[in-house]
């Protein structure tokens, strides 16, 4: 009879480690999942700034333009 309570408590306490793992794999894969999303939207982030800058240097590139223009036609 105590084999059998012995035995029992063992059961108990390997199913509560199997759940306790269980949940800790769980918990890894929605951490994995949100670090994947994480990663796509730095990505689309990046794009985006790099977009973002190119577009910046372009219009300083005119206005400069547009500067150097007024100058000289006011220097007529």
């Amino acid at each position: 009879m105590r084999d059998l309570r012995n035995e029992m408590e063992e059961l108990q306490n390997n199913r509560v480690e199997v759940d306790s793992i269980t949940r800790a794999e769980i918990k890894a894969k929605e951490l994995e999942n949100s670090l994947r999303a994480e990663e796509r939207n730095k990505m689309v982030l990046t794009n985006t700034i790099s977009k973002l800058e190119k577009k910046i240097h372009e219009l300083t590139e005119q206005m400069e333009e547009e500067h150097k223009i007024s100058t000289e036609q006011r220097e007529l």
